[in-house]
């Protein structure tokens, strides 16, 4: 659990543009106790939102799960910081005026402008206004939309796969930051959930991992510390790539392509825990990895824009996608399982100043098939959530996406 110290850790190290750093803060800062639930934040932050100038209603449980997400690497709402500080205050019954100070001056390093209220005398200046990301490709998915902008099939290259699989195979992870040493790109990776709202992705446990009740001890989404110790998901999942340089370098992204994987090397899961609901379709610019075939399809932007939504970008890979420091770019890989429980990962080829460079993502876990000794999990039907003391049942007879067999 994150402490008081841990956040105000994470906001006197950000810098200039670092705005993923930012929102860590933010989400350590949500997880003081007694924890902010995003559940609650929506009522919560409507006792306050008075005091906020520019905003009439707290935002909705998607918008504020936005906030927290390290995956995006645009400036938050300064509103909805304000708000989150002002909920805070309050429920831990301190003054809000330092706060604000705090989160505010930490804002102008970062290159935002919180506005003139909050400038005080003894706050150090912001960096030149220069600083604001010129666009953002900000992605998600949409399954069922048909809108496809660029479409690009990139089959398996066997060339690829022998010398991938050669080298060593790391852990999965939830969330990593990374830099080939002999390149200059940047690229954080976050899996396996929707950052703006996630109802439909399930999980599942191979034979020896922990139990499932090891992760329902907290308010926190259960399903990215799965995945982080040895799980993966139950049938689809969704991989965020976000792609950004050192300060003074910009890149092309020439391809994203399969780099290996292990069909059939992972047993049945132990257990499945499926999730219901979700939020409808999304925004943005998709790519989609049928790990069956296995094939990985560029759809290009997809979904209605939103009021809230940057718009995405529409360029295809190669010479017209380039990124930097202070225009990053994040591209959602839709990963599918539904005949075989893979661990897999991803080749990103980019290239600077005449050079090529490579960066291998991953590995990943996706799987679809259970056997007899499978137990599955499902949300308890009052309250729509799984708990300590959900009981398990019959494992899943389809992974989450697949055609019912």
């Amino acid at each position: 659990m994150s402490t008081v110290r841990g956040w105000r850790d994470l906001l006197s190290d950000v810098g200039p543009g670092d705005w993923s750093k930012y929102r860590e803060a933010l989400d350590a800062f949500r997880e003081v106790p007694p924890v902010l639930v995003f559940s609650k934040l929506p009522d919560l932050g409507d006792q306050v939102v008075e005091d906020v100038k520019g905003l009439d209603r707290s935002p909705s449980v998607g918008t504020w799960s936005k906030l927290f997400s390290s995956a995006l690497l645009t400036a938050p709402d300064w509103r909805y910081v304000e708000l989150l500080v002002r909920i805070w205050a309050k429920q831990h019954d301190q003054s809000v005026t330092q706060l604000l100070a705090e989160w505010a001056q930490a804002y102008r390093r970062c290159g935002g402008d919180p506005g003139p209220r909050f400038v005080s005398g003894a706050q150090e200046p912001g960096p030149p206004q220069s600083s604001t990301l010129s666009r953002s490709k900000i992605v998600s998915s949409a399954v069922t939309v048909a809108v496809i902008a660029t479409v690009s099939l990139i089959a398996w290259s066997n060339r690829d796969e022998a010398k991938e699989s050669s080298g060593p195979r790391a852990g999965s992870t939830a969330s990593s930051k990374s830099g080939n040493s002999n390149g200059p790109l940047l690229l954080t990776t976050s899996w396996p959930t929707i950052t703006s709202c996630d109802g439909a992705t399930s999980v599942a446990m191979p034979a020896g991992g922990k139990p499932l009740t090891s992760f329902l001890t907290d308010d926190q989404d259960f399903r990215i510390p799965v995945t982080a110790s040895g799980g993966g998901t139950w049938g689809a999942g969704h991989l965020y790539l976000t792609l950004s340089a050192k300060t003074g370098k910009t890149l092309i992204i020439d391809d994203i392509r399969p780099a290996t994987r292990f069909p059939k090397k992972i047993d049945p899961p132990a257990w499945v825990a499926e999730v219901q609901g979700g939020c409808g379709d999304t925004y943005g610019r998709v790519f989609e990895f049928d790990l069956d075939k296995p094939l990985l399809d560029d759809r290009g932007v997809v979904g209605q824009r939103g009021s809230e939504d940057e718009e995405a970008p529409r360029n295809p890979l190669g010479p017209g996608f380039t990124v930097s420091a202070a225009d990053p770019a994040i591209v959602r890989v839709d990963a599918q399982a539904c005949k075989g429980n893979y661990e897999w990962s991803l080749l990103v080829n980019y290239s600077y100043d005449g050079h090529k460079y490579s960066k291998t993502v991953g590995p990943f876990r996706s799987m679809s098939m259970a056997d007899q000794d499978t137990v599955g999990y499902l949300p308890d039907p009052a309250t729509g959530v799984l708990s300590e003391n959900s009981e398990p049942g019959p494992a899943p007879t389809r992974a989450v996406g697949c055609p019912a067999t």
